[in-house]
Order: structure tokens, then sequence, then C-alpha cells
């Protein structure tokens, strides 16, 4: 999936700044988000436009011409919101989408729900009432996160508590839907398995079979190393390609694992070969991921 994201404003279109400076943290936010998401190998491009876009208008066309050009499947835009000189309370969080929009809903609902989890006051998911040009002239489902606001002496607080890496990583578990393990602790449980639970042999290396399927079907330029050892990449090379086989035939990839399936397994039932998603293909799906993962 290619995910555009950009940080609002800059240096020569400036945001707003009260408590917090929204173009410095939003900066900081998107780098973050956007490390957490190359980690599960999504195609990520950060929009965020030069200080050399001077005006309002290049500013913001930036971000949308190169989300547009990188063929973006889903626009982010992440900024800080400003409403009073001071105030002294909660203000919260919100998350903006052109008007009714169903693809970009889930999204919203997603992200803005996992700020709220984190302690930020719920101000919902927002229909954009404004004609925001982001929301306006992207051509795929486009959020914009409102943070929390630069004024709000209890959002600044909680905030600045938090710190920019668990904000940044409630974002990105909302764009993905899942939660995301840190390197540490997914290092570690792989490693706790790999010590404590007997692996089973199976004449057929279906690690190293999916490994082989995975770089030659996606062509990726990050290609897996092909030596049969299920690892953090591997786990993540399942997540990111389920994204595309669930939407059947809009992709290749359904069609070409169920074809793999068949061919890898040897299975007396084979499944359809049809491109599309379905109980018989969803229960393929997990049970290649037992054989990968030896538990099968």
């Amino acid at each position: 999936m290619k995910i555009a994201v950009r940080g609002g404003h800059n240096n020569s279109v400036t945001g707003t700044s009260q408590l917090l400076n929204e173009v410095k943290e939003d900066r900081k936010v998107k780098d973050a988000v956007i490390k957490y998401l190359k980690e599960l190998d999504y195609q990520v491009l950060d929009v965020t436009s030069p200080d050399s876009c001077n005006t309002q208008g290049k500013d913001l066309a930036y971000g949308v011409n190169k989300a547009t050009d990188f063929g973006a499947e889903l626009f982010i835009s992440i900024h800080f919101n400003n409403a009073y000189k001071t105030y002294d309370g909660a203000l919260g969080t919100e998350t903006i989408i052109y008007p009714n929009s169903k693809t970009a809903y889930p999204y919203a609902k997603r992200i803005n729900d996992n700020l709220v989890k984190l302690g930020f006051k719920n101000r919902g998911v927002k229909n954009d009432s404004r004609g925001l040009y982001e929301l306006n002239h992207t051509k795929c489902p486009a959020c914009i996160i409102e943070v929390c606001f630069v004024e709000a002496t209890t959002d600044v607080k909680l905030y600045k508590q938090l710190g920019v890496d668990k904000v940044a990583k409630a974002i990105a578990e909302g764009i993905v839907g899942h939660s995301i393990e840190d390197k540490k602790s997914q290092s570690s449980q792989i490693q706790k398995k790999s010590n404590n639970t007997p692996k089973k042999t199976y004449s057929v290396n279906y690690c190293l079979e999916w490994q082989k399927f995975y770089n030659e079907a996606t062509s990726t330029k990050k290609p897996l190393i092909l030596n049969g050892i299920y690892c953090k990449n591997t786990q993540n090379s399942l997540d990111s390609l389920l994204y595309y086989i669930k939407q059947s035939k809009k992709y290749k990839y359904c069609l070409e694992f169920q074809r793999f399936y068949n061919s890898v397994t040897q299975t007396r039932k084979p499944i359809s070969e049809d491109g599309y998603w379905g109980k018989q293909t969803e229960n393929a799906y997990f049970t290649m991921v037992k054989l990968i993962k030896g538990e099968y």
C-alpha cells in the first residue's frame, strides 16, 4: 500500500504557535509515523512541503501533487490545532475527512480512537465544512489529524508526558489497523519462541517458499533474505501482503496467492483460483502462516 504523509505548513507558511509550535511538532510526529509504517514494509512518501513553498497555495498543492504523482492510496496530513490565545484545560483531538467519505472514515476513526485512548479529549471524526484543500484535491482517501491544541494546558501536558513516539505509534496503528510491537519486544518474543518451541520439520521449507513468492510477487526493492528462517521481516511481509490479498481482483495478489498455496502445499483439496478473497482463501492464508512458523 502506498501512503503519503505530510507535516502541515512550513517555516515560510507557518502554522500556529502557543505552548507548542505546530511546524516543529508535526515534523516530529510525521517522521515517527513514517518510521513505523516503513518498518512494516509499507511504501511511504514524505510529501511535506519545503520552505521554498512560500504561499499557502504552493504549500498545500505541493503535498497533494506529490501524493498524486506517487499514486498514493492514502493521504495523511498531521497538524496541531488552535482556537484561543490561552486555554486552561483540555480541548482534545480530532480527525477531519471529506464529507461522509466511506473510504477515509475507517482510517480516521481508528486514528482518532487511538489518540483518545492515550488520554486526549475526544472531539471525534469530523466532516470537512470549510472546503479544505487537501481533502478536496487528493485522489485517494485523506485524513487531516489535529493531534491536540497548542494552547490547551492539559493537552500540551499530556502530549509532552506521552512523547512523540507514543503519539506517532498510535497514529500508525490506526492507519494499519493493528498493534505494532516495538523492535525489542518483537525480537525478544521471536528469540523466546525459537529457544523454547520445538520446530516442526516438513518435506517443504514453507518459510523459504514464502520468501521466494513474496519477492517475486511484489518485486520489492527490499527483498526478503532467502534463508528459510521465520523472523520479523518475514512476519512483516505476511502482514503487508495480506492487505492486498484481501482486495481480491483489485490487485493481482489474491489470485497469485491462491496459485502459490495450491502449488506449494500440493493439497488434495485445492482452493479456487478465482482471484476472490473468501472463507476458503482466508483459511488457506492462515494455514500458510502456521506452516511458515512451524506451528501447523
